[in-house]
């Protein structure tokens, strides 16, 4: 079974990240999505746990598809290889992304002794704009965010803000 790791913080997971899935997909057995905390961003909207509750339930009826998170502070390529995966997948909106991306590639593919290498998709037009940050702030605005994220992600979205307020 050939199978590939998507990692990201995916908070909240986009229409731009499912793309992606969809696209792996029809390349692999089996899609796991990883949920990382993402040091670098601030504290997230969803916490790990909220993440992959939420990605559970969106993939409920797709068997090739897994959900794993991790806390621990472990390079992707360790949980690549953990879970049987020496393909990592990853998504290109624009060339921002792709300058980030090339070189957390050629970071991975050296740090796992080139036992893990890194393969991408390119977004769909209709996704390029799409991130999770946006969508956080486009809803901020009081504007919808049912174009860019799946039913069930509004509706925690919307949960969410509701406690806050």
């Amino acid at each position: 079974m050939k199978k590939v790791l998507y990692p990201g913080s995916f908070d909240p997971i986009t229409y731009g990240h499912m793309d992606v899935v969809r696209q792996a997909l029809k390349t692999y057995d089996k899609v796991i999505i990883g949920i990382f905390v993402n040091s670098s961003k601030n504290s997230g909207l969803f916490t790990l746990e909220e993440r992959e509750k939420i990605i559970k339930e969106i993939y409920l009826n797709e068997p090739k598809i897994e959900v794993i998170s991790c806390d621990k502070n472990v390079a992707t390529v360790d949980i690549a290889l953990a879970n049987g995966c020496d393909t990592i997948v990853r998504g290109l909106r624009d060339l921002t992304d792709f300058a980030s991306e090339i070189n957390m590639a050629a970071l991975n593919l050296q740090i796992s002794n080139e036992k893990v290498n890194t393969v991408a998709y390119f977004a769909n037009p209709a996704n390029v704009t799409i991130s999770s940050s946006m969508v956080k702030e486009v809803f901020r605005l009081g504007k919808d965010i049912s174009p860019f994220v799946h039913p069930i992600v509004k509706r925690e979205i919307i949960k969410k803000f509701e406690e806050v307020s």
